[in-house]
């Protein structure tokens, strides 16, 4: 009787066990700090050699497979910190599960406070939003310690540096694209729901930087391209470059970001040996492959920071999913690729400096009364370039080769729904929820103190579709509207929203319904068919009190 016992137990045992090991991923690899989904061959290995450059940062110094430790991470921004007087370390807040999130500060100023900051532009650079890309926080680290050697002396002579290595603790530690909650941190820099990003932003607000680096890497797509050539493609380029493309970025901006700065960094990448392109989404119509230049949505970290504004660009190496393989070529290209651009921001310091305060005056004071040429882009949609093909890494011959495409371009994006910029947005009382976002972006409201009765032009709800499946937590609405011209007489404790502030295009893409990242869209401002929204659209020029 025992015996049966004993045999039925361990059967079970087994069987569960059994159960278990089958469970799990077949063909990844995944500890702390480490995952692995997809090897290349030999023959394309070979095709990414390491260069000639050493680091000495943990990744590079510690055994084993697992990247950089939080613990590590940690002792070596201290080292860094004790290495110079011209760095300091601050922590700016904690993740979801605990973790600390590190700062450095590099400037010759003695205090490294916001103030002592305005007197030189001051290049901001964040890292693995994304945890399982570890290039982009390696190359954050690596960047820290040459800021204390004698490139930094002369660098730091004209600018400052504000260096956030690892945004996503936690995703670091399980080695995820998502943060603890499972969204994502780089869709939230409009809705601000992770301690993460309210975090970043608020160490952002303080300083507003006028260069801004966001680091990632980029999947290969095998599976995606398995059907190209004999044996399936790879994506090829070592990095993708673009900056913020949202058309609510002011001309000048976006100007002197490609020309100044994006083609610096593609001619020193090439001179380095590495390949480079424009960062790009792709999917697939059958045999036919389309590819979208990287978008124009507010929500991301690239655009976000471009419409405070700032001169800012995604900076992405191919290595998702791939484990340690090329990884010290992955650190140095994008080792190569923010060097570039801290660099040209020192070598027209001055230019930088004067683009984006025109800039921001320039918002500040077209803010101040509304006019017909001075409209706010609600929506806009990419443009179709013909004739345009991708480099792909052939995986029979180890060989890049070109493929036709359709491409569709968000450096040619057009306009499809614009509207005059109010001088300010009138939301009526009740509206927290959207206001406590508002002010994580860095948006100045105001309280009205007394009933105040004006002409302000109010949105009717003509059409609304909520979608059926959730998106970072949300079900999105998607709504049509009317605007007409209306008085109404607003309580004490309305809130008030001028656009004569730096961070007005924000807020307006907050407040216009049809944005795509609008707090209608997000289900923070109420709106159903028929109604009359929350938010108002105040014309004059003056102040309302």
């Amino acid at each position: 009787m025992r015996l049966t016992r004993k045999l039925s137990w361990l059967s079970f045992l087994s069987l569960a066990i059994s159960f278990l090991l089958a469970a799990q991923p077949v063909n990844a690899a995944t500890t702390p700090y480490y995952g692995k989904d997809y090897a290349q061959p030999e023959k394309v290995l070979a095709q990414y050699p390491d260069t000639d450059i050493t680091f000495d940062t943990p990744a590079f110094t510690s055994e084993g497979d697992a990247f950089t430790s939080q613990e590590e991470m940690i002792s070596f921004l201290h080292q860094v910190d004790r290495s110079s007087d011209r760095v300091e370390m601050k922590i700016i807040g904690q993740s979801m599960e605990g973790r600390d999130i590190p700062a450095l500060f590099f400037s010759t100023e003695k205090n490294k406070d916001a103030k002592s900051f305005k007197k030189k532009p001051t290049v901001w650079l964040d890292a693995q939003i994304h945890g399982n890309e570890p290039a982009a926080g390696e190359s954050a680290l690596v960047m820290a310690q040459k800021l204390t050697g004698d490139w930094g002396d002369a660098l730091l002579r004209d600018i400052n540096v504000i260096i956030v290595p690892r945004l996503n603790p936690d995703g670091s530690y399980a080695f995820t694209r998502q943060l603890a909650n499972r969204l994502d941190g780089n869709r939230d820099h409009m809705k601000f729901d992770s301690p993460e990003v309210r975090a970043i932003h608020n160490l952002y607000n303080q300083y507003m930087p006028e260069v801004v680096i966001d680091a990632h890497e980029y999947g290969l797509g095998a599976s995606e391209f398995a059907d190209l050539g004999e044996e399936g493609a790879l994506k090829y380029h070592d990095v993708l470059l673009l900056s913020g493309k949202n058309l609510n970025i002011p001309e000048s901006i976006r100007t002197l970001s490609d020309d100044r700065f994006v083609e610096t960094a593609h001619q020193a990448l090439d001179e380095q040996g590495f390949s480079s392109d424009a960062y790009y989404t792709t999917s697939r119509n059958g045999e036919e492959i389309q590819i979208w230049e990287g978008g124009s949505d507010p929500r991301i970290g690239r655009n976000a920071f471009g419409l405070k504004p700032a001169i800012s660009f995604l900076v992405e190496t191919r290595g998702i999913g791939i484990g340690r393989e090329n990884f010290q070529r992955r650190v140095a290209a994008q080792v190569a690729t923010h060097t570039s651009l801290m660099e040209t921001t020192a070598a027209h310091a001055a230019e930088v400096q004067k683009v984006v305060a025109d800039a921001r005056n320039g918002i500040v004071k077209k803010g101040k009364h509304a006019s017909k040429d001075d409209t706010v882009v609600v929506q806009s949609k990419p443009t179709e370039v013909s004739g345009k093909t991708l480099t792909f890494m052939d995986i029979a011959t180890a060989q890049p080769f070109d493929v036709p495409v359709r491409y569709f371009s968000s450096s040619n994006e057009q306009a499809t729904l614009e509207r005059v910029r109010p001088t300010a947005y009138i939301l009526d009382p009740g509206q927290e929820e959207a206001v406590k976002r508002l002010q994580h972006a860095g948006v100045r409201v105001e309280t009205l103190r007394k009933p105040t009765r004006v002409e302000v032009e109010s949105y009717t709800v003509t059409s609304k579709k909520t979608a059926e499946n959730s998106y970072e937590g949300y079900r999105l609405h998607t709504v049509q509207t009317e605007v007409a011209a209306k008085t109404k007489t607003f309580p004490a404790g309305s809130t008030i929203i001028y656009m004569d502030q730096v961070t007005a295009n924000v807020a307006a893409l907050a407040m216009e319904p049809e944005s795509v990242d609008s707090y209608v869209t997000f289900g923070f401002l109420p709106a159903e068919e028929g109604d009359v929204l929350p938010v108002h659209r105040y014309l004059q020029s003056g102040k309302l009190k």
